[in-house]
């Protein structure tokens, strides 16, 4: 945000490293296959349906349900905003 409004910022280009472990990517396999959500205690039940993604694509609604899913054990408090919001912005993607 510091740098000077006429320089554009870097592209960036090709999948993000997300450093997928060998369990998530257990659970990611098992989403594809059963298509039941790994999250449950989001709220969002079996609403994304993983056919309707790319492997990047669902490796990050993952990623980011994890976080959601941490924090929510975490201290819920701390982040109730976070905590709400994920499960918002997962049942708008799975409406997309």
């Amino acid at each position: 945000m510091d740098a000077p409004h006429d320089v554009a910022p870097p592209l960036v280009t090709g999948d993000p490293d997300l450093g997928t472990s060998p369990q998530d990517q257990l659970e990611l396999d098992r989403w594809v296959r059963s298509g039941e959500y790994p999250f449950p205690n989001l709220g969002i039940g079996n609403q994304l349906l993983p056919s309707r993604y790319t492997p990047t694509d669902l490796r990050l609604i993952h990623h980011i349900s994890s976080v959601a899913t941490q924090m929510q054990s975490a201290e819920p408090d701390k982040y109730s905003i976070w905590t709400k919001r994920v499960p918002m912005f997962a049942t708008l993607i799975s409406s997309s």
